[in-house]
C-alpha cells in the first residue's frame, strides 16, 4: 500500500468517529492484504500524515488459497466470503477460543470448509502478520507511542476473515483478544474493509478540490481623488468559493513597492494581520503579489515586476 493510502485511510477515520476530535490522534493502520503498515497522525485540524512506514514482510495468500480450495476465482471467493462471513466468523471466532474443536464454517455448492481447513489457509498469514506485528511494536517503541492510547485500524480483504483479526487482537490484548477493546475502529457489519483506501482517497480529493473558505486582501494605501488623500484599498488575493486546484498557482494582481523594512497588512476574513517582510529576502523594487496554496498550505507571492523569474514566497496562517 503506498503512503497516501495510508493518509487516506487515517482521514476516513477521522471522519467516521463521532464527538469532538482530540488535540492529536495516532493510529496504527494495518493492510492485512499487503500485510504492511504505518503509524499515522491526525492534528486537531483533521490533517492525516505517515509518520513511519512499517516494512511488509510479504502479501497476503489467504483469499488467494480459499479460492483455490473452492474452486474459484479470487473476486468470487471474496463475494462468497463476505456474503456468508457472519456465519462462518461466528464458528471461526469459537475455534480460536477453544482450540481442538472444530466445526463446519463455510457451505457452497460445491462442498464445505470445517473451520481447521480455513484457519490452515491463514497459517502463512498468520507468521507474516505476527513479523510485522513485531515491526510495529519497534516503531512503537521508537516513536514513545503509547500502546494504550493508540487507535488501531484494519483494512484489506483478510481484515473481515476471524484468524487474521484475532492476530492482531491477540498481540494487543493476549489475555483476552475477544473482548470489546475501543482501540480497534469499529464501523459496522457492512462497512467492507477493502474499501477504507478508496473512500479515503474520495475524501481527500474532497477537500483538496473543495472551496478554500477565505475572503484574503492585502490592503493598500491609494489616491482615488483629486483631494490628495490616502485611502485604504483592498487589492483581492483569494475568494472563499475558489477551490484548492484553482489556487494551486498563484494569479498575480496590481503592483506594489516594497523594501526589507516594509509591514503589510493583510486582510484575512475581515479581520487585519501583519506581516513584516525583513526575514524573507524581500529587496527594494516594484512587485506583483499573488497567492498560492502549496501543498494545500498558504503562501503569498512576490514576483519582481522587472524580472518575472524571480518570486519570493511566504507562509501565511489564515
Amino acid at each position: 500500500m503506498e503512503e497516501r493510502s495510508y493518509a487516506a485511510i487515517a482521514a476516513y477515520d477521522d471522519s467516521r468517529r463521532p464527538g469532538e476530535r482530540p488535540e492529536e490522534t495516532r493510529l496504527l493502520i494495518l493492510d492485512l492484504d499487503g500485510i504492511g503498515g504505518a503509524l499515522c497522525r491526525i492534528d486537531s485540524a483533521g490533517e492525516a500524515s505517515v509518520e513511519r512506514i512499517l516494512p511488509s514482510p510479504g502479501p497476503s495468500t489467504a483469499f488467494g488459497r480459499l479460492a483455490e480450495a473452492l474452486g474459484l476465482e479470487p473476486e468470487a471467493a471474496y463475494a462468497l466470503w463476505r456474503e456468508k462471513r457472519a456465519d462462518a466468523n461466528r464458528r471461526l471466532e469459537a475455534c480460536l477460543k477453544n482450540p481442538g474443536r472444530d466445526y463446519p464454517a463455510l457451505q457452497t455448492a460445491g462442498g464445505s470448509l470445517s473451520c481447521a481447513e480455513l484457519i490452515g489457509l491463514y497459517e502463512q498469514d498468520r507468521r507474516l502478520t505476527r513479523q510485522l506485528l513485531e515491526e510495529a511494536d519497534a516503531a512503537l517503541a521508537e516513536t514513545g507511542t503509547d500502546p494504550e492510547t493508540l487507535r488501531i485500524v484494519l483494512g484489506g480483504r483478510a481484515a473481515c476473515f476471524a484468524p487474521a483479526v484475532h492476530t492482531v487482537r491477540a498481540h494487543f490484548c493476549p489475555e483476552e483478544p475477544w473482548l470489546p477493546d475501543d482501540r480497534f475502529a469499529d464501523y459496522g457489519a457492512e462497512e467492507d474493509p477493502a474499501l477504507l483506501a478508496p473512500r479515503g482517497e474520495e475524501l481527500l480529493r474532497e477537500r483538496e478540490n473543495g472551496p478554500f473558505g477565505h475572503e484574503l486582501a492585502l490592503v493598500c494605501l491609494a489616491n482615488p481623488g483629486a483631494d490628495g488623500a490616502l485611502r485604504e484599498q483592498l487589492l483581492p488575493l483569494a475568494e472563499r468559493e475558489q477551490g484548492a486546484k484553482q489556487l494551486s498557482q498563484a494569479a498575480y494582481r496590481g503592483q506594489v513597492y516594497l523594501t526589507a523594512r516594509t509591514t503589510l497588512t493583510l486582510s484575512i476574513d475581515g479581520r487585519r494581520e501583519a506581516l513584516a517582510l525583513r526575514d524573507w529576502g524581500i529587496y527594494e523594487g516594484l512587485y506583483r503579489v499573488g497567492f498560492r496554496l502549496a501543498e494545500k498550505k498558504p503562501e503569498l507571492c512576490f514576483q519582481r515586476s522587472d524580472d518575472e523569474t524571480d518570486v519570493s514566497y511566504i507562509p501565511i496562517k489564515v
